[in-house]
């Protein structure tokens, strides 16, 4: 990495000192995000929200790839378990199909692959891809390949997984990592005494975002506050992702989870009352608002982002 510029640094410089003092901006962590986001480790969970925040329409990086792996998740779901359709293996596969596979295959567990059908996870990954050919946006297997890779696609459609993208230490963490490792001189005790407005600053950056296949508009994220049991709003913020599928239906899945005091941060006219039975209605979180985080009387708010 080269070395961070003198004007940059100096600018930086005077923001830490702001955050370390209590004083949050969105600016101010987004512009953060964006001038390290080359001075971070390549694979970083700061580099990569960086480079989410910076391209609205994703089409890589470890969010998009969270939610482009449940996307075909669930296509294969949909397809083959809840309607029951059969794998024919010698007609061309969707390319949702394909990249179903190899992510499969990253996440299984290596001792019963190894002991199942004697291959290792990278063993099994280049035969697929060896076996496999692109033609005109499918993907073709070769006939003479076909016995060799069932063994691999009844262990790739065998089991389906899910996991949350990150949470708020790690994405702390990561923050502080990246600072220091910019030899900036921080108090972490401070630093991390600010870590709720620092993550839900985050949060509202990567709030209303798309990701896009080829293209096409496959999951946007929302950020939310969800309601009990009881029909009150829990003091937790999620970083969803919507997932639209081929069949028309919409999965929604955690991507990032914080807790905090809700009641004390959140402005009234985010609160809407919505119809959740005939005739029953309850105060939900408006997840379709612009947001963004106000200073108001040494308190922050979280509020609708207006044009005025």
């Amino acid at each position: 990495m080269e070395n961070l510029h003198d004007g940059i640094r100096i600018k930086l410089l005077k923001i830490i000192d702001k955050i370390q003092n209590g004083k949050i901006e969105e600016d101010d962590i987004e512009l953060i995000l964006i001038r390290l986001r080359e001075h971070s480790p390549k694979d970083s969970i700061f580099r990569e929200i960086a480079h989410f925040i910076a391209h609205p329409n994703r089409d890589s990086g470890k969010t998009f790839d969270s939610l482009y792996n449940v996307y075909c998740r669930m296509c294969a779901y949909m397809k083959y378990q809840h309607n029951k359709a059969q794998l024919d293996i010698s007609k061309p596969l969707e390319k949702w199909e394909y990249d179903f596979i190899i992510n499969q295959i990253a996440i299984c567990d290596s001792t019963k692959l190894k002991s199942e059908i004697n291959l290792d996870k990278i063993q099994a990954n280049s035969l697929i891809k060896r076996c496999i050919i692109k033609k005109n946006g499918k993907y073709e297997v070769q006939v003479s390949e076909i016995k060799k890779i069932m063994p691999i696609f009844r262990q790739a459609f065998g089991f389906i997984k899910i996991q949350e993208l990150f949470n708020g230490s790690e994405i702390m963490d990561s923050f502080i990592q990246v600072l220091e490792s910019n030899e900036f001189k921080i108090d972490r005790i401070n630093i991390y005494k600010y870590s709720d407005l620092i993550l839900l600053t985050i949060l509202i950056l990567m709030h209303n975002r798309t990701f896009k296949n080829e293209n096409a508009i496959i999951g946007k994220t929302i950020l939310t506050i969800p309601n009990d049991v009881y029909g009150n709003l829990e003091n937790t913020i999620e970083l969803r992702g919507e997932i639209a599928l081929p069949q028309g239906l919409n999965i929604i899945v955690n991507l990032i989870k914080i807790d905090i005091n809700v009641e004390s941060i959140l402005s009234g006219d985010l609160i809407i009352s919505k119809e959740i039975a005939g005739g029953y209605f309850t105060n939900v979180f408006d997840q379709n608002a612009n947001l963004t985080l106000i200073r108001t009387n040494n308190q922050y708010i979280l509020s609708r982002l207006t044009t005025q």
